[in-house]
């Protein structure tokens, strides 16, 4: 079994600073997404929510590549 990198932040290889930017990252976003989850409302809301976040991810992605913040590797 190959242990092939597919993505990463930064450079390539291990970098501590790495870990504190995921950290931060998913953390944070994680708390702001089910913080702000409408648990109580319609069906449509919920996947109106869920749609927008997943918009959000995009194009978080897309900049954070155009910035060189995140690479893919293959």
């Amino acid at each position: 079994m190959s242990s092939t990198i597919l993505y990463g932040y930064f450079d390539v290889g291990v970098d501590g600073l790495v870990y504190v930017f995921i950290v931060f990252i998913y953390v944070t976003v994680n708390l702001l997404f089910l913080n702000g989850y409408p648990m109580h409302r319609p069906i449509w809301v919920q996947a109106a929510y869920i749609g927008g976040w997943s918009l959000f991810s995009l194009l978080y992605e897309m900049a954070a590549l155009r910035t060189e913040i995140f690479y893919y590797h293959g």
